[in-house]
């Protein structure tokens, strides 16, 4: 049998659909499948196992079909068994060689959608900082304000207390309007706690795509993406001085750092990444990750711990997602919230993205935007999603665009009289009367039939 070159085996990543060659979804494959490529590039969401492959892998099906595990949520199927059954492993961060003990990583960059308008090169002479998890918001927070130049701070984990000069929104925003602001700051600021695992990248090269300078703390997984001294700078620790110095610093050279992030730019946009994973397969030892991250994260003298140690198990957080699914039932939102936050970086991310989106229905409907949209980035596309996305919409008085999201979750489940009641009152607050009328009488005949 002549064996094709390679298959990709994906779920949902904008990057497959640059892909120039065959994808399959996880539920469409078979050993007799994947055994006729040479090689097998696997692309999981979070959600997604792959260890029906990796089982087959373990028979002897796949004996000559190498597997690339080619998206960073490898990581969440990494094992010491697993790692010998496959060829290749990426990750975003060359520092995750400190917790993955393997000599098969190889480093890939984060790669995004660009912005679907570029954003003019603009400056306000602000700094800026935002973001959610991992941060050490305080040390920013002090250290903007120590400078003594102004500030603009969004995220809803901001510590209490007055920051002087420092204009701080307690809140989460739609990811447009955090990107606004974001644009017409003078540096961007993302002060992160100290873990080799992957985390603040797409803030980061979401910052690099719009042109920014960036400030991020050195050995904590973003280094790879700031040429220190050239598009912004890494602060050699967390504390407020060090913040404070490196901001002084940036905010002389940042026209020089901008000009430089602009440059850098096309090598984190989405089609890239499947030039970077044409790469891996032609050149598996071009990016190895060496030995020497795993005791210095590739930096002489910054110190690292591993954090494993203390990390929850998969059984931890399904405990935690029953507790928070019983709080919910009860309608005692911030205590559920609470265990979700722990969840929402692990295994079981879109279950804890899931419960989370719909506390946020219910309390604070406009700001859920960004978890639903997430949600359906990562694979959990479906009816209740999109109609949640629409009541998002609508509370933002995007009127026009959440309607076509509650049409579209009628047609993804026409027999949910939820999706349908919402899609009516969206329609007759338009002045659709005559769609909302064949809307209810759909609505009917499905029930109708259902009952006989």
């Amino acid at each position: 049998m002549e064996r094709e070159e390679v298959l990709i085996v994906a779920g949902h990543h904008s990057w497959v659909n640059m892909w120039d060659g065959p994808v399959k979804a996880f539920d469409e494959i078979s050993p007799e499948l994947l055994n006729r490529y040479a090689t097998v590039v696997l692309a999981p969401t979070v959600d997604q196992s792959c260890e029906q492959i990796f089982d087959w892998k373990r028979a002897g099906l796949l004996d000559h079909t190498r597997l690339i595990l080619g998206t960073y949520h490898g990581r969440h199927v990494w094992s010491p068994e697993n790692d010998t059954l496959v060829h290749r492993w990426v990750v975003h961060a060359r520092s995750e060689r400190q917790v993955l003990n393997s000599d098969k990583l190889v480093f890939v960059p984060l790669c995004v959608m660009p912005p679907r308008q570029p954003y003019p090169a603009g400056d306000d002479g602000y700094l800026f900082m935002g973001g959610r998890k991992w941060r050490e918001l305080d040390v920013g927070l002090a250290a903007i304000s120590k400078s003594g130049f102004p500030g603009k701070v969004i995220t809803d984990r901001a510590p209490a207390g007055d920051f002087p000069g420092v204009e701080i929104r307690r809140e989460k925003v739609p990811k447009k309007e955090y990107s606004d602001v974001l644009s017409r700051a003078r540096l961007f600021l993302v002060p992160l706690k100290q873990t080799p695992i992957s985390h603040g990248h797409v803030d980061v090269v979401t910052a690099i795509l719009i042109g920014k300078p960036v400030l991020v703390t050195a050995g904590c997984s973003c280094d790879d993406y700031i040429q220190h001294g050239v598009n912004g700078l890494l602060v050699r620790d967390n504390s407020v001085e060090a913040w404070t110095d490196a901001i002084h610093e940036a905010y002389e050279k940042a026209d020089d750092f901008a000009a430089a992030a602009r440059e850098l730019a096309p090598l984190y946009r989405t089609p890239k990444y499947a030039e970077y994973i044409w790469d891996v397969i032609r050149h598996p030892d071009r990016n190895l990750i060496g030995p020497e991250f795993a005791t210095s994260g590739g930096k002489p003298g910054v110190a690292r711990k591993p954090i494993f140690g203390d990390r929850p198990t998969k059984a931890a957080h399904q405990q935690l997602l029953r507790e928070a699914s019983d709080l919910l039932r009860e309608q005692r939102y911030p205590e559920a919230m609470a265990k979700l936050e722990v969840c929402v970086d692990g295994e079981l991310r879109l279950s804890a993205l899931r419960l989370k989106m719909r506390i946020l229905v219910r309390t604070d409907c406009a700001n859920s935007e960004q978890t639903t949209r997430a949600i359906i980035d990562e694979g959990g596309d479906n009816a209740e999603a999109r109609s949640n996305l629409a009541a998002a919409l609508w509370e933002q008085e995007q009127k026009r665009e959440a309607l076509s999201e509650a049409r579209l979750a009628v047609k993804m489940d026409p027999a949910n009289a939820m999706w349908r009641r919402r899609l009516v009152t969206y329609l007759r607050a338009l002045g659709e009367d005559a769609e909302a009328t064949e809307v209810l009488e759909e609505g009917r005949a499905l029930e109708q039939a259902a009952a006989t």
